[in-house]
């Protein structure tokens, strides 16, 4: 029974030896593959921290150009606005002239059978091609056509417009192409 008991001593031995071989070798194991898995997160999350920081630097710089470009399209914005604010002043000059030569010269004409010039004789637009013996209306086909000063000064300036405005686009589509 000794016998035994000492074979069965020496395998509990053996059996607890080989269990604290590979328990130790699975500790080595764990521990190799916890240090392994902690490195190659590690460098993931470097990774990440690095992709994120470009990110942050893209971002900064495509918000930058990105002003830039509104600040330049609002500047050729406001030149073109400004422009056009001139050519609208300049016609809006040019119908007040117009105006003021209309009624200088239906005031001519309408007091030219008296007095010889009449109130408008020395007025300012006299010189800028308006002719003293301008033609009356035409009687129509239903008899004499009467038309007042207001009407015919704002037909004459809804020509003029029609016409400064045709300039004005034509002038837009030939400095586009």
């Amino acid at each position: 029974m000794i016998a035994i008991t000492t074979r069965l001593l020496g395998y509990t031995t053996a059996g607890a030896a080989l269990l604290a071989l590979a328990t130790g070798i699975w500790g080595v194991r764990v521990d190799h593959l916890r240090a392994t898995y902690k490195n190659k997160w590690q460098a993931a999350e470097k990774t990440v921290k690095d992709v994120r920081a470009e990110y942050a630097v893209f971002r900064t710089a495509i918000v930058d150009r990105t002003a830039e470009a509104l600040a330049a399209q609002k500047a050729v914005n406001q030149a073109r606005e400004n422009e056009l604010k001139e050519i609208a002043d300049e016609a809006d000059s040019n119908l007040a002239d117009l105006r003021a030569r209309l009624r200088a010269a239906l005031l001519r004409r309408s007091t030219a059978g008296g007095s010889g010039g009449g109130p408008a004789a020395g007025a300012a637009g006299d010189s800028a091609g308006v002719s003293e013996t301008m033609s009356a209306p035409t009687a129509g086909v239903a008899g004499s056509v009467s038309i007042s000063i207001e009407t015919l000064t704002g037909l004459a300036a809804y020509a003029i417009k029609a016409h400064d405005w045709a300039v004005t686009v034509d002038r837009s589509n030939t400095t586009e192409k």
